[in-house]
């Protein structure tokens, strides 16, 4: 088949596509990095239905956790469950911070190479051409790191202060603290896969075929539907998830990549339910938590039982953050061509 763009794919040694600024910021440029390295693709399409891939790839889009969640449950049952006490435990996370790892790393880890193979048998290219390019990496995941606590502190504490939440129990007993570090690594695998599949994936290949703009509401909308099924999901809810979506993309193409957004995604998720002790979309939090923030106020402010997430406050905040990023990428140094 004959390559959407005719220019070679990036090598996973490269840095990142340049770009041009051809857009307010360059933030929706047509040609920043991410765009440029679904561009590059080299189709295995028929050349007649080709005007369909991206519908095809929403559609994968949509499948990819669940067929993901199907694989991971399969793999777990034959390797966790039978050194479980209660086979429940794998399924349903058992109460316990093993348990809830597990679920984590079980359920979001086969959406790694389920993206990866589509990318090696439609599009001939690399997986790090999802946005993991290693220049700068380390730097743009710490950074990433701090932005996402201080966001999601940030809500907590406009809460608090608004006698929303009040903090219900402090445990900072060392195996609560050596759980809480724990539990992190489940959520940098869960963080990082949602990244992926959204941002890495859906975003490029939508916005490179159609247009940025289109890439980044496609895109956060999927991301929002994913969580269709969450329990005491609401309506405000789904308007946070899709506007979480939104301020991932913006970051992501900002950032020229998914090493930052990976993190906050991660760390926000950690912080809300480890750190604090939310509900986490919906669902709920696990054992090892450090502070037990009780919601005192009304759900329209505090999300009630889905968590944060379905409260105006982060809202507020997740709108407090595209402003900032959009601002940020106006002032950003032109790039030229190389």
């Amino acid at each position: 088949m004959d390559s959407f763009a005719a220019t070679p794919t990036p090598s996973s040694q490269s840095p990142s596509p340049q770009l041009t600024d051809s857009s307010p910021g360059g933030l929706l440029a047509p040609d920043t990095p991410l765009f440029t390295a679904a561009r590059q693709a080299r189709l295995r399409w028929p050349a007649r239905g080709r005007a369909w891939y991206p519908l095809a790839v929403l559609a994968a889009g949509l499948l990819i956790p669940f067929i993901g969640q199907i694989l991971g449950g399969i793999i777990g049952s034959l390797l966790l469950m039978p050194f479980m006490e209660n086979p429940l435990d794998f399924l349903f996370g058992g109460g316990s911070t093993a348990g809830f790892v597990s679920l984590l790393l079980i359920g979001f880890l086969p959406m790694y190479p389920l993206v990866w193979l589509w990318l090696r048998l439609f599009e001939r290219r690399k997986f790090v051409t999802v946005g993991f390019w290693s220049h700068g990496a380390a730097a743009k995941y710490a950074r990433g790191l701090l932005i996402g606590l201080l966001m999601f502190s940030m809500g907590v504490l406009i809460m608090y202060l608004m006698g929303d939440v009040e903090v219900s129990a402090v445990d900072w007993q060392a195996a609560t603290v050596t759980g809480v570090l724990f539990v992190f690594i489940g959520w940098i695998v869960q963080g990082a896969a949602e990244e992926v599949l959204a941002r890495g994936f859906l975003l490029p290949i939508v916005g490179a075929h159609w247009t940025p703009l289109i890439g980044v509401i496609l895109s956060s909308s999927i991301f929002g539907l994913l969580h269709l099924f969450n329990d005491n999901l609401q309506w405000l809810a789904m308007l946070n998830l899709i506007l979480f979506g939104v301020f991932a993309a913006f970051y992501a193409l900002w950032e020229e990549g998914l090493w930052g957004i990976c993190a906050i995604h991660s760390v926000w998720n950690w912080a809300q339910g480890n750190v604090f002790g939310f509900p986490v979309s919906g669902n709920a939090e696990s054992s090892a938590i450090l502070w037990k923030m009780a919601e005192t106020g009304p759900d329209l402010l505090t999300g009630g039982a889905f968590g944060p997430e379905g409260g105006l406050i982060v809202s507020l905040v997740l709108i407090a953050a595209c402003i900032g990023v959009w601002i940020a990428a106006r002032r950003k140094p032109q790039r030229n061509p190389s």
